[in-house]
């Protein structure tokens, strides 16, 4: 009895499973560069097109040697979390201790970690609250940061990763790099 439900359970819900079969039939168009130019399409995107060339094709700044990812620390990571840390710090004006944390390969500034004990430059004994300089996607607990979901106070600022980092290369126009090893296990 209990096996002929089961298999009128399957039987009536496989009857309302419906599928659709879409024929695709692909089509190789190719792009060569003597194609006569469409000048419709050319009038639309050219004001676009121009205008993005001119942000694109120019130099913001100079790295003078390679700068690398790597975990937990590296030039690059390093540069990134400074660079973030010296924009919003010149932005907005916060109590100390201050540092900065984003996520990719955990880079930190204005702090350290050594063997599992973050230190905070600045942080004396007995402080019990900081604030983190960090991205919304870790605000919001994202690549495993839930730890924020202990914040008591949230100051947006509005300003993206991608325009403090573009600030910053513009303001000291030479990325130095700084290979300290900032996190420590």
């Amino acid at each position: 009895m209990r096996f002929g439900i089961i298999v009128l359970l399957l039987f009536i819900l496989g009857a309302c499973a419906s599928t659709d079969t879409i024929a695709v039939h692909p089509e190789m168009i190719s792009i060569k560069a003597d194609s006569i130019p469409n000048n419709e399409l050319s009038a639309i995107i050219g004001p676009y097109r121009d205008s993005l060339k001119g942000e694109m094709d120019r130099v913001v700044g100079y790295a003078p040697l390679h700068m690398m990812a790597a975990r937990p620390s590296s030039s690059l990571m390093n540069w990134v979390a400074d660079a973030v840390f010296t924009d919003q710090t010149r932005a907005v004006r916060l109590s100390t201790p201050t540092f900065c944390l984003l996520n990719n390969g955990e880079p930190i500034a204005n702090a350290r970690v050594e063997k599992g004990k973050l230190m905070v430059n600045g942080m004396r004994d007995g402080v019990t609250h900081f604030w983190v300089i960090t991205s919304d996607y870790l605000m919001n607990g994202g690549d495993k940061a839930t730890f924020f979901n202990k914040r008591t106070e949230v100051n947006r600022t509005g300003r993206l990763v991608r325009d403090a980092l573009m600030s910053e290369i513009e303001r000291v126009g030479t990325i130095s790099a700084d290979t300290t090893l900032r996190i420590t296990f």
